[in-house]
């Protein structure tokens, strides 16, 4: 039986409603056989699902109930965690209204109103699920239906409150970094040391994909019978290792380009740090944007190696994927949102 073949959970079941099946208390098997029967459904899965509608292996409206206060009261918890995030982000934005000309201050609260709004968006939604749950109970798939989507909504309100969180202690560490000059020019002074051990990294595989390119073309060394001196390691064929090394460039040419928007957005922030010191009779060491200055010019020349190194075909067979990465980059200017690149980086080029 295909699946299109297969019936719909709901036109087979035989009883008039879900009150009348609640009213009957009946068991858990035998609504677990219901939604099962014609299709591919997991009983045991199904079971679990209906459990917390259960007591002592009968369905009952009391346990309906009950489940829905406990999956309210979880809800409730999120929501109000997402409040007081609420509060917090109306704390930080009056803390910053004198310097919300400055990109690098704006940029960081309109992120933080972004993952306030997607809070409450998603709390407004769970509500309605839950609000939903006891209506929704027409036939024995509807029952089952209902428990899945309970135990999912739980779920979702507990991450809720894990996100709120998180929301709530960057929203303090935000109002630090406002307040410190020190803390600020620390925070980015770490960024930048990230970024020179980025392009040590990828040195390092420029580095590799020469000697092992080189090696390649040499080929191993010969005995005198005529068998391969590996040192013990395995030698791969020459097309093998191509592919290999072209991977490893592609993936280091794509880093690259990444590495080229985070140093326009840390020279970016690095003005605007300068010219917010400069406000408030502080200062920042010349010392950060000569860093930025200096990993600009290496990574230029990284990026002109891992063009040189590349075999002819290399372009050619990475040029859709090179092109992607750059449209995605493209759309971003500093002040960065790097969770935005990260997700526009992940969706899949081909």
């Amino acid at each position: 039986m295909t699946e299109t073949d297969r019936p719909d959970p709901d036109t087979v079941d035989t009883a008039p409603t879900a009150q009348s099946i609640l009213d009957r208390e009946p068991t858990v098997e035998s609504v677990v056989e219901a939604v099962a029967e014609g299709t591919d459904r997991d009983p045991e899965a199904i079971r679990r699902s209906l459990d917390p509608f259960a007591e002592d292996d009968v369905l009952t409206a009391e346990a309906v109930e009950e489940t829905v206060s406990d999956v309210s009261k979880i809800l409730a918890t999120a929501e109000t965690r997402v409040d007081l995030a609420a509060l917090d982000a109306d704390d930080a934005r009056a803390a910053a209204a004198a310097v919300t000309d400055l990109d690098v201050v704006d940029a960081r609260l309109r992120g933080f109103d972004d993952r306030l709004a997607a809070l409450e968006r998603r709390t407004d939604e769970l509500g309605r699920s839950v609000g939903a749950a006891p209506d929704e109970l027409e036939t024995p798939s509807a029952l089952h239906r209902s428990a899945v989507e309970l135990r999912e909504t739980a779920a979702d309100a507990q991450r809720v409150v894990r996100v709120a969180d998180d929301l709530a202690s960057d929203l303090e560490a935000f109002e630090s970094w406002l307040s410190s000059p020190d803390r600020r020019t620390e925070e980015l002074a770490a960024d930048v040391e990230a970024l020179e051990e980025a392009l040590v990294d990828l040195s390092s595989v420029a580095d590799r994909i020469d000697e092992r390119t080189a090696a390649d073309e040499e080929g191993p060394d010969v005995d005198e019978e005529g068998a391969f001196e590996t040192d013990g390691e395995e030698w791969t064929s020459e097309t093998d290792g191509e592919t290999s090394h072209a991977a490893e460039w592609a993936d280091a040419t794509v880093r690259a380009r990444v590495l080229e928007l985070l140093v326009a957005d840390l020279r970016a922030e690095e003005d605007d740090i300068r010219t917010w010191a400069a406000r408030e009779n502080a200062s920042v060491p010349e010392s950060l944007r000569r860093r930025i200055d200096a990993a600009d010019r290496r990574l230029s020349m990284l990026s002109t190696t891992l063009s040189d190194l590349a075999a002819p075909d290399w372009h050619d067979r990475f040029a859709e994927r090179l092109a992607a990465t750059d449209r995605a980059l493209a759309r971003f200017d500093p002040p960065v949102a790097w969770g935005r690149v990260r997700e526009e980086m992940a969706e899949p080029t081909a």
